[in-house]
């Protein structure tokens, strides 16, 4: 017998990330966001969409990434946890976020790669030499 729609429970995709703080390391679990969820950050953050959309690397987004770490830590709008995930470090801030976004869309479902991707396409690359100019 099928299970109606209305009484599907999907389940969460979940990780956990280990912070070395100054008692020692803390592991939280943290989960991909809802759709409402992502709605709520866009509609605080514009620049965000371009993100979800795939047309930008998370980290043209960087006003948004603490609306993500707390709405990955279950605590969405939470103004406490946003203001805390506002006190990392930017690199352990964008790392979270990206793991974050890569439970959100995994598997594929969306055009953003998984969350390692996410955070290696926003930085910079070492290993490419310089462009060259043309004359």
């Amino acid at each position: 017998m099928a299970v109606s729609f209305l009484d599907l429970t999907p389940k969460a995709a979940v990780a956990t990330v280990t912070v070395e703080g100054e008692a020692g390391a803390e592991t939280y679990e943290i989960t991909g966001l809802t759709l409402s969820q992502l709605a709520d950050i866009v509609k605080r953050f514009p620049s965000f969409l371009r993100v979800v959309e795939g047309d930008a690397p998370l980290l043209t987004a960087s006003d948004a990434l603490t609306a993500i770490i707390a709405a990955g830590l279950g605590q969405c709008g939470n103004v406490d946890y946003e203001r805390k995930a506002a006190s990392m470090p930017g690199g352990l801030a964008l790392s979270v976020a990206g793991e974050i976004m890569g439970l959100t869309f995994a598997r594929g479902a969306s055009p953003l790669p998984n969350g390692a991707d996410v955070v290696a396409a926003a930085a910079p690359s070492r290993t490419s030499p310089p462009p060259s100019s043309s004359s």
